[in-house]
């Protein structure tokens, strides 16, 4: 069984999400979480209460779109005891900015894109360095969110950091799972704030999957040359 995790700050919005998705799964954890100040604080809160091995880390604005959605998710995690998270698209690039640090050329990963209202499907395929958070599934209940953070920004970013660092895989299914609208607050006040902090906590360091081993590169470029070559 799964449990479900999601920030709520607008209680009509996750039940017109996932009210049937509820419904017609009841046997899992649904946890909402609502007045912390960062969701790194409120993930933790989450990792506290679960119950369940498999925790879905999801915004209240996704939506599950695939019936086999755990089904697919519990046959990734025994297809190798390695693999530490499930995220939906992400990329084998990690750098210190966002998910598609590395270009959206290399990416991995299929949804579902509320704004454009059609299936985003990006080139590659399989396991990950770093992922985009709007919906993600972990099994890892030792490894905590980095509590200094007082944001709802790189949450993502430094936990897959930590995961790669811990020796875990991340990979991303080969199918479209789920429905989001993509985006957020990069580049406002809060998110210019929090970049140092993370800057610090990441360095410049930049990491690449290169046939299967994570490398570490000084610049995007040559993270780029050794992945494609």
């Amino acid at each position: 069984m799964f449990s479900y995790i999601s920030v709520v700050n607008d209680n009509s919005e996750y039940n017109r999400n996932w009210g049937n998705y509820i419904n017609f799964h009841s046997n899992n954890e649904y946890i909402k979480l609502s007045n912390y100040s960062s969701i790194f604080k409120a993930y933790n809160e989450g990792i506290k209460r679960s119950s369940f091995n498999y925790m879905v880390f999801v915004h209240q604005d996704c939506k599950i779109v695939d019936s086999r959605f755990e089904l697919v998710i519990d046959k990734i995690f025994k297809s190798d005891n390695k693999i530490g998270a499930v995220f939906m698209v992400g990329s084998p690039i990690a750098g210190n900015d966002s998910w598609s640090f590395g270009g959206l050329d290399v990416g991995v990963g299929s949804w579902y894109d509320r704004r454009e209202n059609n299936l985003r499907v990006l080139p590659r395929k399989g396991r990950i360095l770093v992922g985009d958070g709007f919906c993600f599934v972990s099994r890892i209940k030792d490894l905590k969110f980095d509590g200094s953070f007082d944001t709802f920004h790189f949450y993502d970013i430094i936990y897959t950091r930590d995961l790669v660092k811990a020796g875990f895989k991340i990979v991303v299914p080969d199918i479209p799972l789920t429905f989001h609208a993509s985006g957020g607050g990069r580049g406002n006040e809060d998110w210019k704030k929090w970049k140092g902090k993370l800057d610090k906590r990441v360095g410049k360091e930049i990491l690449v999957l290169v046939k299967d081993k994570v490398v570490s590169c000084k610049t995007k470029e040559q993270a780029r040359e050794l992945f494609l070559r």
